[in-house]
C-alpha cells in the first residue's frame, strides 16, 4: 500500500505536524472532514492529481496544485 503524508498547522501555534498515513481516500476524506477551520490541501501533480482533486474538492477550501 502506497502512504501519504498530511502536513497540519494551526494559526495558534504555527507549528507543522506531519503524520505519515496509509492513502486510503476514504479515511482522508474523514479526516478532512472532521479538521476545523479553513482547509487548504496542497497535492503535488502526478497521474492521480485530477482524480484526488474530484475527491477532495467538496471538503477543503482551497486545493493547491
Amino acid at each position: 500500500m502506497i502512504n501519504m503524508a498530511i502536513a497540519r498547522m494551526t494559526t495558534k501555534s504555527h507549528t507543522i505536524t506531519v503524520i505519515d498515513v496509509p492513502s486510503d481516500i476514504v479515511e482522508r476524506k474523514v479526516y478532512v472532514k472532521n479538521v476545523s477551520g479553513t482547509k487548504i490541501v496542497t497535492i503535488e501533480e502526478t497521474t492521480i492529481t485530477q482524480w484526488l482533486y474530484a475527491e477532495f474538492i467538496e471538503y477543503v477550501d482551497k486545493i493547491v496544485i
